[in-house]
Order: structure tokens, then sequence, then C-alpha cells
């Protein structure tokens, strides 16, 4: 496919049909949801949650819930410190996690700045299944919740993303 280029080991993946900007404080209250998954938290998940705009109309108690199926779905490649493997089968069943219990739930309001992230899990997660990938993202991914700043300087000097790419260079 067109968005696709295989370059060596490496996959550079461009989707110019979907931009987003997330500001600093919705950066900062989902890594704190983030951390509060991964420290088992659920009074920080819930305050990190109504920060970032999740909300129910008729009480609070939706947010032990929310807090479970992030863990046991949308963190699952990140939760457990060792390789994780990524398959269709996660793939579908994260899909349908989203809708039967995020989307659907009547009177939820889920955050637009989070629906578009969970897109970006989504295709990169279908990447990963179709590469047969296993990884431990627990580990590349608990170092940069607990950075105190997240920005610009991020984007370009993270081995994630290539030590020191310059925001001109190539991948």
């Amino acid at each position: 496919p067109g968005n696709f280029f295989v370059i060596g080991k490496k996959v550079a993946i461009l989707d110019f049909g979907f931009c987003k900007t997330w500001d600093i404080d919705f950066l900062d209250s989902w890594k704190k949801q983030t951390l509060a998954v991964f420290k088992n938290d659920k009074s920080a998940f819930a305050a990190a949650s109504k920060k970032i705009g999740y909300y129910k109309t008729d009480d609070d108690s939706y947010f032990d819930e929310l807090f479970n199926i992030h863990r046991d779905i949308f963190y699952k490649p990140y939760f457990e410190d060792k390789p994780f493997k990524f398959t269709h089968a996660f793939v579908k069943e994260f899909i349908e996690a989203i809708y039967t219990n995020i989307i659907s739930k009547n009177g939820m309001n889920v955050p637009t700045n989070l629906l578009s992230m969970t897109r970006l899990y989504w295709e990169a997660f279908s990447i990963y299944a179709d590469l047969d990938v296993e990884i431990n993202y627990h580990r590349l991914t608990l170092p940069l919740l607990e950075e105190k700043t997240i920005g610009h300087s991020y984007l370009h000097t993270h081995p994630m993303t290539e030590a020191n790419t310059k925001p001109d260079q190539v991948i």
C-alpha cells in the first residue's frame, strides 16, 4: 500500500489523511491515566479520565469498569514487563472492546482526543499483527510515561523515533 514503506528492516508509515495535534494538558492527563493503570490506582485513573473528558451521565461507578477495560484490553501489550505478541485475534478483541465497552455505552461521553488516539493504536496494532511483532512494549512505554515533560524535543530524541532524527529527515 502507498502508506507503508519498507526500508531494510524498518517500516515507515505515512497517513496524511489523519493529522492530529494534542495539547500538553491532554497529553499530561493521558499519561496520568495510563500510569494509574500501570500502578493499579483506580482513583487516580478516574480523576485523570474525568480531566481528559470522560463522563457518564448517571454516575461515576462506570470508572471501575473503564479501568478494567483499559488494563485488560487497551493496555494489554504494555501492562506486563514481558514480550507481547501482536496477533489478529488481539486486534479484533481491541476493536470490539472499543465499540462494545466505550462507544456504545449509554450515556458515556468519549473524548474526541481519545477516539483519535485509539485510531492510532488500532492502526499500529494491526500493522504489528501483520508483521508478527513480539515486543516488550512495557519497557519502551513506562519510561516515557514517567517523564515529567512531553513535547517537541521528545519526538526527535526518543529511540522509538530513531535517535536524534531531525524534523526534515526521512527515516
